[in-house]
């Protein structure tokens, strides 16, 4: 089995949850594994998991207020443990500094105000995840070059 690219859903609304699931697999389900978590605590164990399995984490997206820890400073663990993941902050109550510091510290990709138009979320989404192979596919060449060099 070959690994796949994984998109994360971080969100403490189950309803929320449930309409980006349903959303993005429905989209990318065939070549994607949709995954969600309901708080920041639980999106650091499933991309611990989905990286031990030797599957990519390809996008991260993250509501910005979750009890516990902010989207924002998840997004910016994610920057610092897989920094290749594009990110994305969907939330309707983050100011504008939640979303600079998002944007500093994490190297954010991508900013959405909730309620989201899922045309655009998910034609950001196919962007990010093109972005995503372009670096890895490019990643990879210049890794041959190196090699043949």
């Amino acid at each position: 089995m070959s690994a796949r690219d994984t998109i994360i859903c971080v969100d403490d609304e189950e309803g929320v949850l449930t309409v980006l699931e349903e959303q993005l697999r429905r989209r990318f389900g065939h070549e994607c594994t949709i995954e969600t978590a309901a708080s920041a605590a639980a999106a650091l164990e499933l991309l611990e998991e989905v990286a031990a399995d030797g599957d990519t984490i390809a996008v991260v997206i993250a509501d910005q207020m979750m009890p516990g820890m902010v989207g924002s400073k998840l997004l910016g663990i994610v920057h610092e443990r897989w920094p290749d993941a594009m990110k994305v902050l969907l939330t309707g109550q983050a100011g504008l500094e939640a979303v600079v510091e998002a944007i500093n510290t994490a190297r954010l990709n991508y900013y959405m105000s909730k309620p989201w138009d899922e045309a655009a979320l998910l034609l950001a989404v196919d962007s990010l995840l093109r972005q995503f192979r372009l670096a890895r596919e490019n990643r990879a060449l210049v890794e041959q070059l190196r090699t043949k060099n």
